[in-house]
């Protein structure tokens, strides 16, 4: 596969990121959805430096959001599962 780029004077940058499903009932073992985007990641030259399953629930997800967001070393939080939340 031919890697494609808007502009041929424009390198492709490796970016850090963290992963994150957001799920009642995966584990680390179950979470297929968050290893593959990892593994993608990876392969397309980028650093996944931080990953995390937490409940389907705002609390949770807010308070690992945050902790992601705080890191100096990402610069993408790719967010994975969920059915959504109703309050």
């Amino acid at each position: 596969m031919e890697d494609h780029y808007p502009h041929q004077d424009i390198e492709a940058v490796a970016v850090g990121c963290a992963v994150l499903t957001i799920s009642d009932t995966r584990t680390t073992e179950t979470d297929q959805s968050g290893h593959l985007i990892q593994d993608l990641l990876s392969a397309a030259g980028h650093l996944v430096h931080a990953y995390a399953i937490v409940a389907d629930q705002p609390l949770p997800l807010r308070a690992q959001l945050q902790i992601f967001a705080a890191s100096p070393d990402l610069q993408v939080i790719i967010c994975n599962g969920g059915t959504g939340y109703c309050s």
